[in-house]
């Protein structure tokens, strides 16, 4: 008997390494990365101790669909398995897995070496029972955080010193029309976020902000020859200078935090930009940017 267990960890562990998974369709497909992100770390239950979630020869991986499977080890308990379990969990669906969207895990892991009375399940978030009262999490920092319930032997188990090797550094950076901002997340997925109406997007920041920087062209459309009127301000202390670059004739813009200025245009698209340096890192960046179409002269034949 005992040698039929410990073969029995030893095929799991081997489907394991293989990434053999079920994919549910309720849980949308991550395509932005393909290699599984490895849990590491510690879980901690006062009734246990430590669980350790990665050693030589095992461990726990979140995949790029959702699933989380592998296995953790707990000198007292034993082998505890996430995913690859046969039904029989008490509710729900037995599957470990992270929703993507809200970084929340559910499902189940459980304790091969149950008996005795002693189920071995344990419940990775309070939607099991209809709740939410505990639950497991990932967060941008790439640590886990919250409980899972083990109930009688195992008791609260906390995540609080788990963390997961994800495959994406969190990262946002602003659009180049300074409109939105774009970001990746730690699962390398990018979303772009329009800024409101009446606010831009600092790259300094890489957030949008409205009334700290105003950056004005009049009009937008003219023709060759014609002179358009240039005015911007900001507010002080964001900025140590700003100046304004465009591609007026004869023009290159004037080195103040705020003024006013006319420009003659050639026959080209011109585009005005509001650059200004950051007071606090000293770095240098394109704050709004206006752009002015030239219309060709007619000539009469």
């Amino acid at each position: 008997m005992k040698n039929w267990f410990l073969l029995s960890i030893v095929v799991a562990i081997l489907s394991y390494g293989l990434g053999s998974s079920v994919v549910d369709a309720n849980q949308p497909n991550n395509n932005s990365f393909d290699t599984p992100a490895e849990v590491t770390g510690y879980g901690w239950s006062p009734n246990i101790g430590w669980v350790s979630f990665q050693g030589a020869n095992y461990g726990v991986a979140i995949r790029p669909n959702g699933n989380i499977d592998g296995f953790a080890w707990s000198p007292n308990v034993g082998w505890i398995r996430f995913g690859g379990l046969n039904p029989g969990c008490p509710t729900g669906s037995c599957r470990a897995v992270i929703d993507f969207n809200t970084n929340r895990l559910s499902g189940w892991a459980r304790a091969l070496n149950s008996g005795d009375g002693w189920d071995g399940w344990i419940s990775l978030s309070a939607d099991n029972h209809g709740g939410s009262t505990y639950g497991v999490n990932a967060q941008s920092s790439g640590k886990l955080g919250g409980y899972a319930w083990g109930s009688d032997v195992i008791g609260w188990f906390n995540f609080a010193d788990v963390s997961v090797n994800t495959p994406c550094a969190p990262v946002s950076s602003c659009t180049a029309d300074l409109e939105s901002v774009e970001s990746t997340d730690m699962w390398c997925r990018t979303t772009v976020t329009d800024c409101a109406t009446g606010q831009s997007c600092v790259p300094a920041t890489a957030s949008c902000v409205s009334g700290i920087n105003v950056l004005e062209v009049e009009p937008t459309i003219v023709r060759s020859g014609d002179s358009v009127t240039i005015t911007w301000d900001t507010v002080p202390g964001m900025f140590s200078s700003c100046r304004v670059e465009g591609r007026g004739e004869g023009w290159n813009g004037l080195s103040n935090s705020s003024g006013v200025s006319s420009s003659p245009l050639g026959n080209n698209t011109s585009r005005y930009q509001l650059i200004c340096t950051d007071a606090v890192s000293g770095s240098e960046s394109v704050v709004e940017q206006v752009d002015v179409r030239v219309l060709p002269t007619i000539r009469e034949i």
